[in-house]
């Protein structure tokens, strides 16, 4: 059906458009029309809220790909999009129309949906100050962050709200912007709470648990063999197993080796010396990343990281399983090669250090040796059923 614009003022052309059977005619409509002044008025608007296929006429003005500015001014039509679910389709609208709906979000506790902008878009709201404004006092925040790209995130991690969310998350939260690759600024990543995140899961009870079972299923294999003298070897290779598991053994295999250094820049020309060298948190994070990418065992300086490894740090001497060590730091772990050097990814922690210029080197090799544990592993709170 072809339609002259000045007939679009008509009340038997709009009357028209509104039937069933013309449907694809006014979405063709849309599509077409350079000037949305024809059907922006009041009476139009009412008659596309009122109609039958009123979610699908709306879906066909925001993806029209045309300045649809005046009709999503209008708050009957923004309130539809909403009470429609047709968020989605905010993907296709130019930045003139997103202010308007941007502006209708703010003021009805709907700035979640921030997220279903197109990029471009996203970019050029957060830059208008007025709407980046009420965007940091919205109780969504935290939710609206998670879903940026590095460009419109370094827009809002300037502010001091936005800092906090990130640096009192969890693991949890961060991991997320991990896996999209998003780059956090040194000043956040040298915080302590940042490091701290990290610390919270370094956490052995699922590791001793583990061992436990194992353990329990060892005593019981070995008590058979000893009373019917058989499945013996099954019960040695259980124990081998078990010895790998919590370091007893020493074990080879395919990995990958990180090699961290103390930046060589004079602490003098910097304002704090010690983020010029690697900390016991670092270490921690590094070991948690390499566990996270499916590490089976790690030495950190030919110390086996076993449950009870404790690594602390005294000025740029750090000390693990009671023994002082110091830069260079080299990290050895054994698993895929592949995702162990994952850790070396934009965004990662390793990237942190880079940047703070601490000397990072990884490596991955088909042959990682990591010795075993000498110490001895003595659980002081943790007992079996049968010592209790």
């Amino acid at each position: 059906m072809d339609i002259n614009k000045e007939t679009l003022k008509n009340k038997e052309m709009r009357d028209m458009l509104m039937l069933d059977k013309y449907h694809y005619s006014f979405v063709w409509l849309v599509q077409d029309l350079d000037d949305y002044s024809y059907i922006a008025d009041d009476d139009m608007v009412d008659r596309i809220i009122n109609n039958n296929r009123c979610g699908d006429k709306i879906n066909a003005i925001m993806t029209s790909g045309k300045d649809n500015s005046l009709l999503l001014k209008n708050e009957k039509i923004l309130k539809k999009i909403f009470e429609l679910d047709l968020q989605v389709y905010l993907t296709s609208l130019n930045y003139k129309a997103s202010v308007y709906v941007m502006d209708y979000m703010l003021k009805n506790g709907l700035e979640a949906n921030f997220r279903n902008f197109n990029l471009e878009v996203k970019y050029k709201l957060l830059c208008n100050e007025n709407i980046k404004e009420e965007l940091l006092k919205s109780k969504n925040l935290k939710y609206i962050l998670r879903g940026l790209n590095q460009k419109c995130f370094d827009i809002l991690i300037k502010e001091e709200r936005c800092k906090n969310i990130i640096l009192n998350s969890n693991i949890s939260y961060i991991d997320d912007f991990m896996f999209a690759n998003i780059a956090f600024p040194l000043e956040v990543c040298s915080d302590y709470r940042f490091k701290s995140i990290f610390l919270d899961i370094y956490d052995i009870s699922k590791y001793r648990k583990e061992i436990d079972k194992l353990d329990n299923e060892l005593q019981t294999k070995i008590e058979e063999a000893s009373n019917k003298n058989q499945n013996l070897e099954d019960a040695k290779n259980q124990i081998q197993k078990a010895n790998k598991l919590i370091g007893l053994s020493e074990v080879t295999g395919p990995g990958v080796t990180i090699t961290l250094t103390d930046s060589k820049i004079d602490a003098s020309s910097v304002i704090d010396a010690s983020s010029l060298i690697v900390h016991n948190l670092d270490i921690y994070y590094i070991i948690n990343e390499l566990k996270n990418a499916g590490a089976e065992a790690i030495s950190v300086n030919d110390q086996r990281v076993v449950p009870t490894t404790s690594i602390e740090c005294g000025g740029n001497i750090i000390t693990i399983n009671g023994q002082k060590i110091g830069s260079p730091f080299t990290i050895k772990a054994i698993g895929l090669p592949e995702n162990l050097a994952n850790l070396n990814r934009a965004g990662g922690y390793l990237s942190y250090m880079k940047k703070a210029s601490i000397g990072v080197e990884l490596k991955k090799s088909n042959n990682i040796i990591i010795p075993k544990y000498t110490g001895i592993i003595n659980y002081k709170y943790a007992k079996s059923i049968e010592e209790k």
